[in-house]
């Protein structure tokens, strides 16, 4: 509580350490003039953010309201210090599980360089004049403590980079798990929950935070020489959260099938707008959540799907509930099924993915043209030594 700030420092340092909020996450990125996506908590001296007149309110839509008050900040205070470990600690209030309008992909955004001047807000600012309504999580609690106490993932801390993440397709479980509780805790007791994975240790463990907070969950694994994906109806239509795994669990001690592994969460990727096509048609309010790292491809398909933010650098958690349209409706064939290739590239079926795409586009060619065009591929072929 705000009268005891001690004893809650002394609390949230205790609760950090059980449930690693400590972990770093590298964004490797080269070095730029301002600090690049900061985000929107940025901590500094109060008489400083009455000097700037807080964030630029004038920035009414989405992306780089950070930067710009990095840049604002930096004019004040000079370019900031990276500080060494322990120096500080503080936990930063995960955001964007859920999309706003400030994060559509089709959105209008912010204009902003690094050179833009950056009006500042009224003497008004902020919601001084606003009367804020109290949101108690009480009832959540003890479950949440308890959840802390005997279920979550407790292990020495280590270092992620962003590139390694979607390189490896492995993710944290220790740090995943907490956003994913996140998204738990608000749903009602007795509530549905169905997974879909690769990841079976994630999913027992998984299934006991579920119990934590009252909830059912249903696991479907994936079978690995399945020759068609099916996420079935009637489960989804009967659950309140449907959990989505892109990835492969670091709690796994089996690597010897990662391949398999990687090629079965292709082929469920692949199938996505099968399932939005599904909920849009039963008018289901479901939300479905995406964990683990998301190649691009993998992300332009869900967020097309979904309403959900591009990004989950941080939590490896996304959530969002279907969209009314589709937002690939008005996507050519063709971009589609490069797109799925992509993916089914990405995640380890490098020959089916072109085959795929190469014999879908052949079926589309009208047969006048195949005839033409096939002594030319063929001799094309033969002198580039492809055909022996």
């Amino acid at each position: 509580p705000r009268n005891n700030p001690g004893a809650f420092l002394s609390r949230f340092n205790e609760w950090a350490e059980q449930s690693t909020l400590r972990r770093q996450i590298l964004l490797e990125r080269e070095d730029h003039e301002l600090p690049d996506a900061p985000g929107d908590f940025q901590l500094a001296p109060r008489e400083t953010w009455l000097k700037i007149n807080g964030f630029p309110e004038s920035m009414v839509y989405g992306w780089h309201v950070d930067s710009a008050v990095s840049k604002m900040l930096i004019q004040e205070l000079g370019f900031p210090k990276i500080l060494d470990d322990n120096q500080i600690k503080a936990a930063h209030c995960n955001h964007l599980r859920n999309l706003t309008h400030f994060h559509e992909p089709a959105s209008k955004q912010n204009s902003f360089d690094e050179k833009s001047e950056i009006p500042r807000s009224s003497d008004n600012w902020g919601l001084i004049q606003e009367e804020l309504k109290t949101i108690s999580l009480k009832d959540q609690k003890n479950k949440v403590d308890d959840w802390v106490q005997n279920i979550a993932t407790s292990r020495a801390l280590s270092r992620i980079t962003s590139r390694n993440l979607t390189q490896n397709f492995e993710y944290p479980v220790d740090l995943s798990e907490l956003f994913l509780m996140d998204v738990l805790v608000g749903l009602q007791e007795n509530s549905n929950v169905l997974y879909f994975g690769v990841n079976e240790d994630f999913a027992k463990k998984l299934e006991k935070t579920c119990a934590c907070f009252g909830l059912n969950l249903n696991i479907r694994l994936l079978y690995l020489e399945e020759d068609k994906f099916r996420w079935g109806k009637e489960a989804i239509s009967e659950s309140s959260l449907v959990i989505i795994d892109f990835g492969l669990s670091d709690l796994r001690s089996d690597y010897q099938k990662d391949d398999q592994r990687k090629m079965a969460i292709g082929e469920m990727i692949g199938e996505l707008s099968e399932l939005a096509n599904s909920m849009r048609e039963s008018k289901s309010n479901c939300l479905v959540a995406a964990v683990g790292p998301l190649v691009w491809s993998a992300r332009i398909l869900f967020t097309s799907e979904f309403a959900s933010p591009l990004f989950n650098n941080y939590g490896l958690v996304i959530t969002g509930s279907v969209r009314e349209k589709s937002l690939l409706t008005d996507t050519s064939a063709l971009s589609l099924l490069m797109l799925k290739s992509s993916v089914l590239g990405e995640y380890g079926s490098p020959g089916k993915a072109p085959r795929d795409l190469i014999g879908q586009i052949a079926r589309r060619i009208p047969k006048p043209i195949k005839r033409v065009l096939r002594p030319l591929v063929y001799w094309l072929l033969r002198s580039t030594g492809a055909l022996r």
